[in-house]
Order: C-alpha cells, then sequence, then structure tokens
C-alpha cells in the first residue's frame, strides 16, 4: 500500500519536524507530506493509516538516514474519535517504526 501527493500547489500547513508550512496534499484526506523534510503530517482515521505507518510493527536491520521519515499523525480512533498522537521515524520502504517519539 502506497500513498500519492500532488505537488502542483501546497498547502499551509506547519511540519513538525522542519518548522515550514508548505506541504502537499496526499490522497488520504487531513494528510501532508512537506516540501522541505519529506515528513508525513496531518489527522487520519485509523483505517487510514496504512499507507503511512505500520502499527506496532519495527523495521528489522539496520537503516541508511534517507531511508528514514518522519511521522506526526493524530489517529482518530474508534467511535467516538478518540485522538492519538504518534510521532517518530519510519522506514521509507517497509513503513515500519524505527524510532518512536
Amino acid at each position: 500500500m502506497s500513498y500519492t501527493t500532488d505537488k502542483s500547489e501546497t498547502e499551509t500547513v506547519e511540519c513538525s519536524c522542519c518548522g515550514t508550512s508548505a506541504a502537499y496534499a496526499t490522497d488520504v484526506i487531513g494528510v501532508y507530506v512537506c516540501s522541505v523534510c519529506n515528513g508525513v503530517i496531518g489527522t487520519a482515521t485509523i483505517g487510514n493509516v496504512g499507507p503511512f505507518i505500520k502499527l506496532g510493527e519495527w523495521h528489522d536491520g539496520e537503516a541508511d538516514s534517507e531511508e528514514w521519515q518522519y511521522v506526526d499523525l493524530t489517529l482518530l480512533v474508534g467511535a467516538s474519535l478518540t485522538e492519538k498522537r504518534v510521532h517518530g521515524w519510519v522506514h521509507t520502504e517497509s513503513r515500519k517504526w524505527l524510532q518512536i517519539g
């Protein structure tokens, strides 16, 4: 599973990784990719985060710095859509966690 970005225009969304305020929309409503550091930021339901992160799964082995991608998402969980923040670094190919927090 992967995601696409619309790079034809930027949205004003502040990146919690590098602080820039320009990001590209993805095909998942409410989720953006930073135009500077490529970090994934925004809000999504727990069912829509698969293209960005594999919740509860850790990447096995080493990863070069260019294989790391920052993720800071607010997840909407359950029938009441309770907010839960997840942030850290994921492997760009496996989408599994390298570091949380």
